[in-house]
């Protein structure tokens, strides 16, 4: 159970992140809150990369703990990059402190679904 709400906070700060990002927009080919149909789109991708490891969450097979660990890291290193590029904004601090608490629970996701060894 530990593994799938993990998954759902980190899938609530993506979606907090995708709001602020589109709130700060600087640029005209940037995502905007302005543009409803590419919030739509973002929202829907989101959504559909993170329902595979919230289903493969409930399972205990040893082959699906390495696709999980797999999948949290890509989620670990989207909030890591996430970091330095927030602080470049004047107003980006609030993306930042969202990015570094993804990172973490990122890394407690990896932490909780490491392969065991045998």
């Amino acid at each position: 159970m530990k593994k799938v709400s993990l998954l759902g906070i980190l899938f609530i700060l993506s979606i907090t992140a995708l709001i602020l990002v589109a709130n700060l927009q600087k640029d005209t080919n940037t995502i905007s809150i302005n543009n409803p149909d590419v919030m739509k789109a973002s929202t829907i991708l989101l959504t559909v990369l993170f329902v595979p490891p919230i289903l493969l969450a409930f399972l205990k097979k040893e082959s699906v703990a390495y696709f999980r660990f797999t999948i949290n890291s890509y989620f670990y290193c989207g909030f890591h990059v996430l970091i330095p590029t927030a602080l470049f904004h004047v107003k980006g601090i609030f993306i930042t402190i969202l990015a570094i608490d993804g990172t973490f629970i990122s890394l407690r996701g990896m932490a909780i679904t490491k392969p065991r060894k045998k």
